[in-house]
């Protein structure tokens, strides 16, 4: 992959580059109530979130995603880039299988997977988004 620092012959420029607010460790920048996630099993999970960048095809996206202590279903119809600033969880697939991850931990969740999230504190991390095309 090159990267392109100039302007011309309608290549995009440095100035198109986008900070993600609220990425950093000791970040502040407020966030977005999003509401709780869908189908909880326990606690009283709240997820909040700042979108930084959707493409124009709306198939990428990325931003900040913060959800306080909870456990909840998920099925992903997308894959999702992850890398965690700060708090701790413990994913589980639909075997039981756990993977517990904490700050500095990337990882990709693929399309198709089905498990459980569980917030053990409350976990901020950076996502990035691909939505599948329509079949």
């Amino acid at each position: 992959m090159r990267g392109y620092a100039g302007g011309g012959n309608g290549m995009k420029g440095v100035d198109t580059i986008r900070r993600i607010a609220g990425a950093g460790a000791g970040d502040t920048t407020p966030l977005e109530t999003w509401g709780p996630p869908a189908h909880v099993l326990g606690g009283r999970p709240v997820i909040q979130g700042l979108n930084a960048f959707t493409s124009f095809t709306g198939s990428f996206s990325t931003g900040v995603w913060e959800c306080s202590p909870g456990k909840w279903r998920v099925h992903y119809a997308e894959d999702a880039l992850n890398l965690i600033v700060r708090g701790k969880a413990v994913i589980a697939d639909e075997n039981g299988q756990t993977r517990a991850v904490g700050p500095g931990d990337a990882f990709v969740i693929p399309a198709g997977f089905r498990g459980t999230w569980e917030v053990l504190e409350t976990v901020r991390k950076v996502y990035a988004i691909h939505e599948m095309p329509a079949a």
